[in-house]
């Protein structure tokens, strides 16, 4: 991999990235040739689609789960990815600045976008109706995604948010306007972190009204189009789960709950899959099994489209498994594998596997590895080769009954019991309701996060924000197929690791952001 480094807050297009990341991106006007209509705005709004759509798979997703407590790294990973594994968080690390720049990268788009496309739509003609409103819906859209952007940025690179905190310079830099320069002076510097959570919540204020707008203006359109299952488009619903999220990871619990509460009591669209199954003993469908096989399920809210002509993806199965059946990159610690999913958890089926690995002259049979992203059959483009690739699922309805339950304990309004109970029973076969209360509660509504999001980029901020200790122990008697380091990796309640540091090579170019590094590098 060769890379670039420039300050990506100067500059007016992606820093080149690490090599799992760097998928080009069609449908890309750039800048000398400009946004001149409202076609070439359709046409670069479909270049923040595919940004979001390749910056929810790959290594945005994985990366910062492998560095908790979940996972030890197999010796047949060639070395990838085991740094962070093994607690060896650095300034200078590939992974820090893949996604510090891969996010910063889709931030310029958006801000390019957000600059040209308004003074188009001004010189619409008010009796251009359709033209206003899809233009408004574009314009929302590129606040959502500059909004999600800063959102990862936040809930990687900063601290939790408290009052003592809030206004002091540990936000991210934040950066509006679309102006590359090689003039030092003008990088901005870290925001407050009051700051990037007011201009999230803004940001977000403003995708909803114009994606509201657009399914009261052209309900018919919108119906099919953007208010559906399996969507690939935004929607307003989609942009209450993102309020709802960054008010959680805010802390915010009382907001969070009104944003969740929302969509799960108003929002038609979107239905938990349950734990059901069809067919005979020998020949048993699970629909939430098959959800995550062919990326299709009634609780996916946005799904960015994929198929094999437009694979502009990175493989998230891959960070754990390969596609040789004898080989994986990490496997699940055997309390993953041994007390996260009890009888009748149809979340066992789906994302636990077993496969007979060969390392080094030696068998191992029946190893337990982690299959949540298995590879979609109908995304494979060589013959029958498995080549791992799903379609992102950034936004489900589960989460939204999470964060939901979480919240009425954590403000005691509502029942959070009796959430966490109902949820169960889509998760479980034959579940009955069980009695908590307390702390005791509060450690299962934790442990039902953990289970339903393993493997889907939310441990890292989930651990901080619960201020988790842990000590990674694999229990899995699996000896030298496991990479030394793996074992044993300590992180305290306030690890400062749970907070990763802004990369070496954006403090060396950027003098406004010396002296502002994060605790602990």
């Amino acid at each position: 991999m060769k890379k670039i480094i420039y300050s990506i807050l100067a500059l007016g297009g992606l820093l080149t990235t690490s090599c799992d990341m760097n998928i080009p991106q069609p449908n890309v006007i750039d800048d000398q040739n400009g946004m001149q209509d409202v076609t070439d705005c359709l046409h670069y709004r479909n270049g923040i689609y595919n940004g979001l759509r390749s910056r929810t798979t790959g290594g945005y997703v994985y990366y910062t789960d492998l560095a908790m407590d979940q996972f030890v790294g197999s010796v047949q990973n060639g070395n990838t990815n085991n740094d962070i594994n093994t607690g060896n968080i650095t300034s200078s690390l590939d992974q820090v600045t893949s996604l510090w720049a891969g996010y910063y990268g889709g931030i310029v788009s958006a801000n390019y976008f957000l600059e040209k496309a308004q003074p188009i739509l001004d010189e619409l003609p008010v009796a251009q109706i359709a033209n206003i409103t899809e233009m408004k819906r574009y314009i929302a859209e590129a606040h959502f995604a500059r909004a999600f952007y800063y959102f990862k940025l936040t809930e990687l690179f900063c601290p939790i948010y408290t009052d003592q905190n809030k206004d002091t310079n540990v936000g991210v830099p934040l950066r509006t306007n679309y102006d590359p320069s090689s003039n030092k002076a003008t990088y901005p510097g870290r925001s407050t972190l009051y700051a990037t959570y007011k201009f999230i919540e803004d940001e977000l204020a403003l995708a909803y009204e114009g994606l509201k707008n657009y399914e009261e203006t052209l309900p018919e359109e919108a119906a099919v189009q953007s208010l559906v299952q399996n969507s690939s488009f935004l929607n307003s619903w989609i942009v209450r789960a993102l309020q709802a999220r960054t008010a959680l990871l805010k802390g915010d619990y009382a907001n969070a709950l009104v944003y969740a509460n929302d969509i799960i009591n108003n929002c038609k669209i979107y239905r938990l899959v349950d734990a059901s199954s069809t067919g005979t003993i020998l020949n048993r469908q699970y629909p939430y099994v098959k959800m995550w096989t062919t990326d299709e399920g009634s609780e996916l809210m946005f799904r960015p489209y994929v198929d094999t002509q437009e694979l502009y993806i990175s493989s998230t199965g891959g960070g754990w498994l390969k596609d040789q059946s004898d080989k994986v990159n990490f496997l699940p610690v055997a309390n993953v594998v041994n007390n996260y999913y009890g009888t009748g958890d149809v979340r066992s089926r789906a994302f636990i596997g077993t496969q007979n690995l060969f390392n080094n002259g030696s068998t191992y049979n029946g190893v337990s590895t982690f299959n949540k992203w298995p590879g979609n059959e109908s995304l494979r483009t060589v013959n029958s080769v498995n080549n791992l690739a799903n379609m992102g699922k950034p936004f489900r309805l589960s989460e939204i009954y999470l964060i939901k339950m979480e919240c009425e304990y954590m403000t005691g309004a509502g029942d959070a019991l009796g959430t966490l109970n109902n949820f169960r029973k889509y998760r479980i076969e034959k579940y009955e309701d069980l009695s908590y209360s307390g702390s005791e509660l509060l450690a299962q509504i934790q442990a039902e996060r953990t289970k339903e999001l393993i493997g889907e980029g939310f441990r890292l901020a989930d651990c901080r924000r619960w201020k988790v200790e842990f000590t990674r122990t694999s229990g899995l008697g699996l000896g030298n197929l496991i990479v030394t380091g793996s074992e044993g990796v300590h992180y305290t309640a306030d690890d400062y690791r749970y907070v990763w540091p802004i990369p070496a090579d954006e403090i060396q170019v950027n003098p406004q952001l010396v002296g502002q590094q994060n605790r602990g590098y």
